[in-house]
């Protein structure tokens, strides 16, 4: 007997293919992905644009707090941490880390607390605990000298100020915003290759 044939519109199957993933590391980092799947052929885009470049300059007389409190990192991002009283809120600044920081250095540095001023305090720091604070909060400017200081911090012998490097490049220049997590290895390699990508190297 007849073999009957069927036949699908043209393009049927490759649209039925078509999936859009949203990878989920941080809150609302990751733009979408798209995903086109055809016999033999695999093509990857992302449906939405990525951050802009951060390539503008800080103010030099601006605040970095002042800045932090409207600016997340990425548009719906946010940080849940304890509070000092133990209870889970979310942070200031959108990051935890600054939170920290800005109360660590109130009453040891003068407001405003701007790009210029904190790169002095931080070349002049006595110890990696306000090192390490100091590096959160001049995180928080995304300002490309910012980036410079931590990418020199990648390399300090400091486990501690590597660590708060690593967390500042990851978190508020979006080296890893859409890493999939892991030890800190990782998290270095992110931060080492944003660095590289952007024209600097530690």
């Amino acid at each position: 007997g007849s073999q009957p044939y069927r036949f699908a519109p043209v393009g049927f199957v490759e649209a039925a293919l078509l999936r859009v993933a949203r990878v989920f590391h941080r809150p609302n980092l990751c733009e979408e992905e798209a995903v086109l799947l055809a016999p033999g052929v695999r093509f990857r885009f992302q449906s939405t644009s990525g951050p802009p470049p951060y390539d503008a300059p800080f103010p030099d007389e601006k605040d970095i707090l002042k800045f932090a409190e409207s600016h997340p990192p990425s548009a719906g991002a946010y940080q849940r941490g304890p509070s000092a009283t133990g209870a889970m809120h979310t942070c200031l600044y959108y990051d935890c880390d600054v939170e920290r920081a800005a109360e660590f250095l109130d009453g040891r540095h003068p407001r405003p607390y701007t790009v210029r001023k904190v790169i002095g305090w931080y070349e002049e720091a006595a110890d990696e605990t306000t090192g390490m604070h100091l590096l959160y909060l001049l995180s928080a400017s995304r300002d490309p000298r910012a980036a410079l200081v931590l990418g020199t911090a990648l390399r300090s012998p400091s486990l501690v100020i590597r660590s708060a490097a690593v967390n500042g490049l990851n978190w508020e220049f979006g080296a890893d915003r859409c890493g999939v997590g892991g030890n800190f290895g990782t998290s270095y390699a992110s931060a080492y290759e944003w660095l590289q990508e952007n024209g600097t190297t530690a």
